[in-house]
């Protein structure tokens, strides 16, 4: 009897196991490819480069609250707070556990688009699932410690549940849009930006149109709005999200008033200023960095409006709105990434549009021609920035005589094939120029997520943190153990106060952080600021060290500019402050 009852288990087992392995469809393996993809450009090398001041600031939040004894830092953002003060307990206090949450977020943001399958088409859905993985500003947002990445996710996610209750008028999905914007309020002020833009565009679709429901007579659907049940217990779940995430589980209380100031942040960012270059700033950010806006982005904004569709329409109203936004709050560059993400949207519906069913994929054979003119221009240009960088202007004219030579004979070969079918050589160069957008993004993403992220040079970093920094604390753990025999035990007096060495020195039991030096200058190791030298340098020897990159603001030439995006190579230095590590010399044997 157990016998037979074994097998028609092992029997019911096979066929679930089969039924799954049945619904796995060559679009799901294309989106588990592309999580892999957003992995790679997120994941390797979360802990280089060292955190910034306010990833600094975050980290220390979460450290301190586990420490006994000690000052409590206030909190920055309420949900990374929570969720890497859990992951810590497992994981650790590493820069990468630090980084972490954030770039899980920005990996699950890349696969969202499958929910607007319907509405973008499969095609579409994919593409701009494969541009969000790819695209640098979202890696760079993906990397960095504190609730920028998950306000993008759950913002997105609002998007998705808000559509999707409307379709279906299903209560998940408005539990599932309560949630979201209860999560989202405790991320970040960009979430706040992300919300007011999408309000923007829903209001233009409403009153502009063309409406995104219609209803069986081919009017415009009501909006749907959850009856008091639903509302209700919506509106409990949501109080319950926000006091758990906001207070951390009740052991920090004081979080929701940290995701009220939140708010107050995003208000604060609106500007009256005047300066030429915090109004260019976010659009010079966009021509860096996201090629797939301006190439394709413009095109798709032409076609959506030609088009009529709902869909586009409110993507383009999206769009737009961000835009405004960027102008409003001027100089913060960080809301490029708030153009990002409708914008690739955007360009993915377009290119399901244009593709459609595609019935022979070897009649686009006119993108390849589209990527060896590509790879032509790309390698003589940068053969131009070495002979300028040379000043061998006469060879690099012929370089540049190349890159003419080449885009008139693509030109050419375009008109001709025009007339004998438009429609394969529209999708042959969307194809060709989207292989391309993604190699070259997927390359800016890579050095963007790492070198590029504390080079002040980068238009997306302001203030960073100098690679020094770890080697300082190395430096002053193996200093204690020569001098006390434990790696966090000896004495230190610091007179500079930073986020960032009290992160990196943070385990050293010892720290004495004040504005002055003693008196007595009995003091095993001391920080100091370059200005502090002639005070110690009778009785101490020392080392200086980088801490901080400052903003330095450059106009480059075209040339210049050219080496920079090509080589990352740039005349301009980085302008850093400096630190002085001083070891008292009889410590080291040094009679003063």
């Amino acid at each position: 009897m157990s016998t037979a009852l074994d097998s028609m288990t092992t029997k019911v087992i096979d066929e679930q196991h089969q039924n799954i392995l049945s619904r796995i469809t060559v679009e799901h393996a294309l989106y588990f490819l592309i999580a892999i993809i957003a992995a790679i450009l997120r994941l390797p090398g979360l802990g280089s480069p060292p955190l910034s001041p306010s990833e600094a600031t975050e980290a220390l939040a979460v450290w301190d609250q586990w420490q006994p004894a000690s000052d409590l830092t206030n909190i920055g953002s309420p949900l990374y707070f929570t969720m890497t003060g859990l992951i810590s307990q497992v994981m650790g206090y590493s820069d990468e556990v630090m980084r972490l949450v954030p770039a899980l977020f920005g990996i699950a943001l890349t696969v969202l688009p499958w929910f607007l399958r319907h509405r973008s088409d499969k095609l579409g859905a994919l593409v701009a699932s494969l541009l969000l993985a790819v695209s640098p500003t979202l890696t760079f947002t993906s990397r960095i410690a504190g609730g920028q990445s998950a306000a993008l996710f759950f913002g997105f996610l609002i998007l998705i549940a808000w559509l999707r209750y409307q379709e279906l008028a299903t209560a998940s999905w408005f539990y599932i849009l309560v949630i979201a914007m209860a999560f989202g309020i405790t991320t970040d002020p960009l979430f706040f930006g992300f919300l007011v833009s999408l309000i923007l565009a829903w209001l233009a679709q409403a009153t502009i149109g063309p409406s995104l429901f219609i209803d069986d007579n081919g009017r415009r659907h009501p909006v749907v709005l959850p009856v008091r049940s639903e509302a209700r217990a919506g509106l409990l779940l949501a109080l319950g999200v926000f006091f758990i995430v906001g207070t951390a589980f009740l052991i920090r209380p004081d979080g929701i008033g940290a995701a009220a100031d939140l708010f107050a942040q995003w208000i604060a960012r609106f500007s009256l200023e005047t300066d030429t270059q915090l109004w260019i700033s976010p659009f010079l950010a966009i021509l860096r960095y996201e090629l797939a806006l301006l190439i394709v982005g413009l095109p798709a904004m032409f076609w959506a409006i030609r088009s009529d569709r709902p869909f586009p329409f409110l993507l383009v109203y999206w769009l737009v709105g961000s835009l405004i936004l960027l102008l409003l709050q001027r100089g913060v560059v960080v809301n490029v990434v708030l153009v990002t993400i409708p914008g690739i949207l955007l360009i993915g519906t377009f290119t399901g549009a244009i593709f459609g069913e595609i019935q022979d994929w070897r009649r686009l054979s006119f993108s390849i021609v589209v990527l060896v003119a590509a790879g032509i221009i790309y390698v003589n240009l940068s053969r131009y920035g070495r002979l300028l960088d040379a000043n061998q202007s006469v060879a690099g004219s012929y370089n540049i005589l190349l890159v003419v030579i080449t885009l008139m004979a693509t030109a050419t070969l375009f008109a001709i094939l025009w007339g004998w079918d438009k429609e394969t050589v529209k999708k042959s160069v969307i194809a060709g120029i989207l292989l391309i957008i993604v190699v070259v993004s997927w390359s800016i993403a890579w050095w963007l997520g790492r070198s590029g992220a504390n080079d002040t040079r980068e238009m997306l970093v302001s203030i960073a943190s100098d690679d020094d920094l770890p080697l300082l604390a190395n430096t002053i753990n193996q200093l204690s153990w020569q001098l006390d025999n434990s790696e966090k035990d000896v004495q230190v007096l610091s007179s500079v106060d930073s986020p960032t060495l009290r992160w990196y020195l943070r385990e050293l039991t010892n720290l004495e952080i004040s504005n002055a030096l003693p008196r007595s200058m009995d003091t095993s190791l001391i920080v100091t600021t370059n200005e502090q030298v002639p005070e110690l340098a009778t009785g101490y020897i020392g080392s200086d060290f980088g801490h901080i990159r400052l903003n330095s603001p450059q106009r480059y030439s075209m040339a210049d500019m050219l080496r920079w995006w090509l080589f990352r190579e740039s005349p301009s230095q980085v302008l850093e402050e400096r630190v002085i590590l001083w070891l008292r010399a009889d410590l080291a044997g040094v009679t003063p």
